[in-house]
Order: C-alpha cells, then sequence, then structure tokens
C-alpha cells in the first residue's frame, strides 16, 4: 500500500510538471509580437509605429554603422511622422527618448534598453493629461553599432 501512494505522488508531481510547462509555453511565444521580430531581424535601429499594437505605417531608420553614438532626429515632421506616433520597438539596447517638441525639446519619456510600447495611450506626458499617443515630435537614440 505504501509503494502505491510513493507511485501515485510521483504521478501527480510530473502532471503538475507537465501542466506548468503547458501553461508557460504560450505566454512565453505570446510575449514577443510578430512586428518586432520583423523589426529586430531587419536590423532597424527602432520602429515607430502609425497605429497602437505595431499597426499601420511603420518609420524604421536603419543602423548605420558609420555613426556611433547618439542618433538624433531633431524634427519628425521631415519623416511625415511629426506627432503620429502610437507604438514602438526599441532595437538598440541603449535608452532612446521622445520628445514632445522638435529639436529635443519639451517633455520627454525615455524607454531603456530594448522594449517595447504597444499602447502610447497608456502613457501620460508629464505634468499634462494627454498621453504620448501621436505626440513625438523628435527623437534621440544611441546607435550600439561599432
Amino acid at each position: 500500500m505504501r509503494k502505491s501512494r510513493i507511485a501515485t505522488l510521483a504521478v501527480a508531481a510530473a502532471a503538475a510538471t507537465m501542466a506548468v510547462t503547458v501553461v508557460t509555453a504560450p505566454t512565453a511565444a505570446a510575449a514577443y509580437p510578430p512586428q518586432v521580430v520583423t523589426c529586430a531581424r531587419q536590423g532597424a535601429l527602432f520602429c515607430g509605429y502609425w497605429d497602437i499594437n505595431f499597426g499601420g505605417a511603420r518609420l524604421a531608420p536603419s543602423v548605420d554603422a558609420r555613426i556611433y553614438g547618439v542618433r538624433y532626429f531633431h524634427d519628425l515632421r521631415e519623416y511625415g511622422w511629426n506627432d503620429k506616433m502610437s507604438s514602438v520597438y526599441n532595437n538598440t539596447y541603449q535608452p532612446m527618448t521622445l520628445y514632445q517638441d522638435i529639436y529635443e525639446r519639451g517633455p520627454s519619456w525615455t524607454i531603456y534598453g530594448t522594449m517595447w510600447v504597444a499602447d502610447f495611450t497608456q502613457t501620460r506626458v508629464a505634468t499634462q493629461t494627454v498621453t504620448w499617443n501621436d505626440q513625438a515630435s523628435s527623437i534621440k537614440v544611441y546607435n550600439n553599432v561599432a
């Protein structure tokens, strides 16, 4: 009878381990939106998206090996992107700062390391009631390629 109880506990423990694996696998896969994976594979410095959840048009400046250090996008009007960005993926492993005004002025929001923000409507501009959705007018980002 004791052997039977030990065997039952071993089977229950194995089943619990398998259940955890089954539950966690889809969560890990869902953590990387396909648009983010595409941006990373294409070697873009960052990818800004017109819509939330990485939808719509995309601004994806390439990494330039000739430029090392800080890259400035002083005026997003030059790219047709002033006050248009609603989600972003930072592909640099370095801080990326969005500014509400051109030439890196006004309230700013720094995104650290390689990360993405799927919905700018969820983050408020400092000391204001508006969100960052459609607010970025300039960007400072580090080019980490030597």
